[in-house]
């Protein structure tokens, strides 16, 4: 049978007691391993054991201003963190802790742990309580019992979640989900500046949103990392912990969750993953082949040359004879999309040119027709949406440059009837039109490039975008907070390739020069 447990005895003397406060300010460990107890949904009221991955978590919270864990399910990650959150606002005078959920009940839930380790305090530890709801726990002044001194908050992750309160500390539960973490980020962090502290915590939901950014970013470490300063380039300290901290699970327990997630492999990588990188590849709704990406990652490198910061960026230089395709993505040039030009060497379809940036059309034009001349007279697909219309003529008739793909009106293609053929086989134009049937045909043939390694590129930023593009219900897009400017200029270099045969004037003109010469 199960022992029932009651609250830790307060019948001891009035100098053990405050030998006992004392121990708990000053050590967390000892305040969650000795006082705490949590409700477990099998076993009901038990009390906190720590394990290793707990005491470690204990450490990088007390010793660092960010913390970035990424967790399986069940490690009792959330009920950590909650007793934290009370044994700040129960020892220091002035703290305002914040907790950021998905959506309010999971914010009032994790403000929940908090009051239930609360309510099993003993008296002594139980510091009096001036304000208490589903969204608040506030503790009275030591001093002054009708004054306020500390807070624990619970948030749902809303757009101005945050963004009024001044905080000690700010909890972020399940954050790969918060649907306006990036801007919650920006609320809030003026306080973590300050002094703050900021510990964001999640199971896995993709890659490109704004928590695998952080997570990511926190493993990049430079020359300043030390042993004892383990924060990366983004200030914060990355924690994985596996599905096997937990102290009970073997492999044989693994193996049974092998066997149940048999259908949905993802889920188990998801909710129980081995490693970070099993974490991310495996969960979220990535559209392009997660594991292929990761592969080629390996080989990115910086460019030999670049110029305009960094907008123009060359990994091979052209080569006289060669032949090169390339594919533009046009936009208005406000600062919210980038234009850009992704430039292939044809024959080995690798990656040797880049041009990415917030360029008016007129700008994009004039650069674009001078990398392009550089680069042999590129064969380019140009989209021809929006401000790619005045881009293409700024090209064709401005610069006079004719080595532009040109497009059948495909929806005419998909007509019956004669009449329909006729106007597809003359229905001809520069560019190319991006809609719903032309739209999911090239991201087909991106996504099978990937896949079949048909494509090579050193571009890091290209692959990023690629493993942050999502299918949503059916929709392809990039995962929000994410762009997808660098995956459609790659997707239209690929149909530049498939086209380049027929319709390259360069080759056109040498095959020109051999009839006429006799050579064919």
């Amino acid at each position: 049978m199960l022992e029932v447990l009651t609250p830790p005895t307060d019948e001891i003397s009035s100098s053990d007691k405050f030998v006992e406060i004392a121990a708990c300010k000053r050590s967390l460990a000892y305040f969650v391993g000795t006082y705490v107890q949590i409700n477990d949904p099998l076993k009901g009221r038990i009390k906190f054991e720590l394990w290793p991955v707990h005491q470690q978590l204990i450490d990088l919270i007390l010793d660092n201003q960010r913390l970035v864990i990424l967790k399986a399910r069940q490690v009792g990650v959330s009920w950590l963190l909650a007793s934290y959150a009370l044994w700040r606002a129960t020892f220091s005078d002035g703290a305002n802790i914040l907790m950021l959920s998905k959506r309010e009940d999971e914010a009032k839930a994790l403000l929940g742990k908090s009051y239930y380790v609360y309510q099993h305090l003993p008296l002594f530890l139980r510091r009096k309580i001036y304000k208490k709801n589903e969204s608040e726990l506030t503790f009275s002044d030591y001093n002054n019992g009708s004054v306020a001194a500390t807070s624990i908050k619970a948030f749902p992750s809303t757009e101005d979640a945050g963004r009024s309160e001044a905080a000690s500390d700010v909890i972020c539960d399940e954050w790969a989900y918060h649907p306006f973490a990036e801007a919650n980020y920006g609320a809030y962090k003026p306080t973590i500046d300050s002094g703050g502290k900021l510990i964001g915590v999640s199971t896995a939901n993709g890659v490109g949103n704004f928590y695998h950014r952080i997570y990511i970013g926190a493993k990049e470490t430079d020359g300043n990392w030390r042993e004892d300063r383990p924060a990366g380039k983004n200030g914060f300290v990355p924690l994985f912990v596996p599905w096997y901290a937990r102290p009970s699970r073997d492999d044989k327990w693994y193996a049974r969750q092998i066997a149940e997630y048999s259908e949905t492999p993802h889920l188990l990588a998801q909710e129980y993953p081995a490693s970070d990188i099993d974490a991310f590849i495996s969960s979220g709704n990535g559209y392009f082949n997660k594991e292929k990406i990761h592969m080629w990652m390996q080989f990115c490198r910086g460019p030999v040359y670049s110029e305009l910061g960094g907008a123009i960026r060359k990994w091979k230089l052209p080569m006289y004879g060669e032949k090169y395709v390339a594919g533009a993505d046009c936009a208005e040039g406000r600062g919210e999309d980038m234009s850009g030009c992704a430039i292939y060497h044809y024959r080995t379809m690798e990656h040797v040119a880049d041009l990415h940036g917030d360029f008016t059309p007129d700008e994009f034009a004039y650069m674009l027709y001078t990398l392009l001349r550089e680069y042999n007279h590129a064969f380019i697909c140009c989209e021809r949406n929006s401000v790619g219309v005045s881009v293409i003529l700024d090209l064709t008739k401005k610069y006079d440059y004719r080595n532009v793909m040109r497009t059948k009106v495909v929806n005419s293609a998909l007509k019956l009837g004669r009449a329909s053929q006729k106007e597809y086989l003359r229905s001809e134009e520069y560019g190319w039109s991006t809609n719903t049937i032309t739209r999911p045909m090239m991201l087909k043939d991106l996504a099978n490039s990937i896949s079949s390694g048909n494509i090579i590129s050193p571009d890091k930023a290209f692959w990023e975008e690629c493993l942050s593009f999502v299918n949503i219900k059916g929709k392809l897009q990039a995962a929000e907070g994410c762009k997808d400017d660098r995956v459609f200029k790659h997707a239209l270099a690929v149909q530049a390739a498939l086209e380049f045969p027929s319709q390259d004037i360069t080759q056109q003109s040498k095959q020109a020069e051999l009839i006429l010469r006799g050579s064919l």
